[in-house]
Order: structure tokens, then C-alpha cells, then sequence
């Protein structure tokens, strides 16, 4: 009896000795609980890249579409970036019309007019060839370009008139007949990111292609967002045959077309371009219909010799 109890006492003392041991053992790591959430908290500021220790802000990155955490100072930042909203500081880009671009949206901004006019020839190019199956885009011989600031262009919406006109927020494309003779005159924004850049021009040659290849009376029967949307399908799909994901998501962004263009994307990947091209020249909706998106195959070609505009 006395050796058992002796065993007992001997395997408590063990067992408390390991009990001991544990507890040495689980407190560190139970510390390390609370000091991982403690250093986490040391938030720094996306412009300046300070540790935020007073009030701190999100402001939504309109480039990325994400909420980028900024400190106070940096809050209060007199200038913003036209493009992506954020305050901007040190080796942002200034304009002459009091716009500034970020250090970041700065590195691909567009703002020599030599490399612009090329870079604008290129697209028609670009867009040729995409589309070589489906239609002609107008060349050179009757389009003008210039780039122009932001005064310019908003004066260019007081004075719309002429045959037609396309105010955009990056661009603005006017045609207009003289003598017969039809002339484009497209005009974009300066200091565009290029991919913004190259679907812009997509977008206003695709306003110049309907003006010259669909009938003055479809033209005005069609909805703004109609012509909106088939204009950046066409960017959309330029932006696509370059892996331009950033390019896209700019496309897909823009709320003017009111839907559209996403019911045009649908239509195109559903039915294929061929079809959309014939419903804008010859549908007989004015404009597509999410729950019968059949309906793009309504059209109404024109007889054999008769003429199509």
C-alpha cells in the first residue's frame, strides 16, 4: 500500500512537473498572438508610403477600381489625377489646361503630338486588319487628327453641329460633307494612357465607319446608346486581340452606353460580328434587348441594286 501510494505520489509530481512544462511552452506562442495584430496595424499611406498614425481615408483608385488607404496629409493634397482620382505629389505630370497625371499614370500618358498622329495612324491600321473580314475603316485620305487639351475639347461641345458629332469624355469626332465628299475630323484628349489611347481612336474611327456606311435614316431611328455601344464593341475587341485586360476593363467601365455595350459584347461572341454589323445597318430595333437578344438577327437587308444608304 505504501509503494503504491509512493507511485502515485511519484506520477502526480511527474504529472505536474509536465503540466509546468506546457504552460512554459503555450504562453510565448500565446503572446505572439497579440503582437502579430500590433505590428499588422502599422498601415502605411498609398501616396506617400508613411506609416499612417492620425486619421486615414479611402479613395477609390479609378485606374484599378481599388480603395487605396491614404493619410491625412496626403487627403488634403491640392491636385488629383485626372485619371486615376488620387492625390498626386512628386514627379506628377502638369498640363497646361490644370490637369495633373500621377507619377504612376504619368509613365503612359500620350502628350507629343508627332508620336500621337503616328500612333493614331498605326490604329486605323490595326483596326483594318482585325476587321478585314467585316468592314473598311476610313484611311487618312479623309480623316483628320489632333490632340487637344482638356479647354479645347469642351469648347468643341458648346459648338457641336455639322452632319454628325460624337462628344465623348476622351474624344470628340465630327463628320461633316463638302462637295460630295465626306470628312472626319477626330479629335482626343492629350496625356491618355496608350491603351486608353488606342481604344479612344478605335471607338471615334468606328463612329466615322457608321457615318459613312449606314443610311442617314437608321443613323437617326438608332438610340445614343446603341451607337455608343457598337462603337466600343469595336474598342473592346481591339483592346481583346492586344491581351489589353487593363484596355478592357476601361471599355467595360464606361457607364454612357447604359448596358449596351456589354448586350453587344454578348451578341457578338453569341451570334458573331457579321450579324452585329448587319443589325446596326439594317436591324429593325433601335436598340438591343437583354431578354431577347435573338432579335439582332431581325434585320432587313436591302434588294440587289438597290442603294444601301
Amino acid at each position: 500500500m505504501v509503494l503504491r501510494e509512493g507511485t502515485h505520489l511519484i506520477q502526480d509530481a511527474a504529472m505536474m512537473r509536465n503540466q509546468l512544462r506546457l504552460r512554459c511552452l503555450v504562453v510565448p506562442a500565446f503572446l505572439l498572438l497579440f503582437v502579430g495584430p500590433v505590428l499588422a496595424d502599422e498601415v502605411r499611406c498609398g501616396i506617400c508610403g508613411e506609416v499612417i498614425e492620425g486619421d486615414a481615408y479611402f479613395i477609390t483608385d479609378r485606374v484599378t477600381g481599388e480603395k487605396v488607404e491614404v493619410c491625412d496629409k496626403c487627403a488634403k493634397l491640392p491636385h488629383r489625377c485626372f485619371l486615376c482620382g488620387l492625390p498626386v505629389r512628386t514627379n506628377s505630370l502638369s498640363l497646361p489646361d490644370d490637369r495633373y497625371c500621377c507619377a504612376r499614370d504619368a509613365k503612359e500618358a500620350v502628350v507629343d503630338q508627332r508620336e500621337a498622329e503616328k500612333m493614331f495612324i498605326d490604329v486605323e491600321g490595326e483596326l483594318n486588319r482585325l476587321f478585314a473580314r467585316f468592314l473598311t475603316f476610313p484611311s487618312d485620305t479623309n480623316v483628320t487628327f489632333a490632340m487637344i487639351d482638356r479647354v479645347d475639347i469642351q469648347d468643341l461641345f458648346k459648338y457641336a453641329g455639322n452632319d454628325y458629332t460624337c462628344p465623348d469624355v476622351w474624344g470628340y469626332m465630327e463628320s461633316k460633307t463638302n462637295g460630295g465628299q465626306m470628312k472626319h475630323d477626330i479629335n482626343l484628349l492629350s496625356a491618355l494612357p496608350l491603351e486608353y489611347f488606342k481604344a479612344t481612336c478605335a471607338h471615334e474611327y468606328a463612329h466615322a465607319w457608321m457615318h459613312e456606311n449606314v443610311s442617314p435614316v437608321r443613323l437617326k431611328k438608332l438610340s445614343h446608346d446603341s451607337i455608343e455601344g457598337f462603337c466600343e464593341l469595336v474598342a473592346y475587341m481591339l483592346m481583346d486581340s492586344e491581351n489589353s485586360d487593363a484596355g478592357k476593363k476601361h471599355v467595360l467601365q464606361n457607364t454612357y452606353t447604359r448596358g449596351q455595350v456589354q448586350l453587344f459584347i454578348d451578341a457578338k461572341e453569341r451570334f458573331g460580328f457579321n450579324d452585329v454589323v448587319d443589325w446596326i445597318q439594317y436591324g429593325t430595333d433601335v436598340r438591343l434587348d437583354a431578354h431577347e437578344p435573338t432579335r439582332i438577327r431581325d434585320v432587313v437587308m436591302p434588294k440587289a441594286g438597290a442603294d444601301k444608304r
